[in-house]
């Protein structure tokens, strides 16, 4: 009986300890990273909008503006994780705070797009092209941001009017 309990024990023990280790493997990260900066991350996604009158044009911005928000978020994934990229469906609904037909759309829109794709563990992750896209529409922002600074008489980043 001793050596039945001895043994039980040792299994317990060896089973805790690699429940614990895969534990700590694991974690997603966005309970490693600080909340200040994952919800940062989250606002920064893209901005509400909620000044356009007409409800056609603002569900097509909105579905522009889910479809940035996803990609974002799938990109940053990759920037931190390059061998797991990908980010469950679940999280990306909660993200957007969308129904599952709507965000079957997105990720629907932004697949035939060629800007995700699904990873083998059934998660949604990012493709060149979609990193390619995050990357000039980033580009096209920060043209945009400059040329409106420039236009208002701002100093503009080179420190030119």
């Amino acid at each position: 009986m001793r050596t039945f309990l001895k043994s039980a024990a040792i299994i317990v023990v060896v089973l805790a300890t690699f429940g614990f280790l895969a534990f700590l493997y694991y974690i997603p990260p966005f309970l490693t990273t600080a909340p200040e900066t994952f919800g940062k991350l989250m606002a920064d996604a893209a901005p509400a909008v909620t000044d356009i009158a007409d409800p056609g044009e603002r569900a097509a911005l909105s579905d522009a503006e889910a479809h940035g928000r996803i990609l974002k978020t799938l990109y940053q994934r990759r920037r931190e994780s390059a061998r797991d990229p990908g980010v469950g469906y679940y999280h990306i609904q909660q993200m957007l705070g969308c129904s599952d037909e709507n965000l079957e759309f997105h990720v629907w829109y932004l697949k035939q797009k060629g800007l995700v794709e699904t990873t083998e563990q059934g998660a949604l992750a990012i493709t060149i092209a979609g990193v390619d896209h995050v990357i000039g529409e980033s580009r096209t922002a920060a043209r945009e941001k400059l040329r409106i600074t420039q236009g208002s008489g701002q100093p503009g980043v080179d420190g030119r009017n």
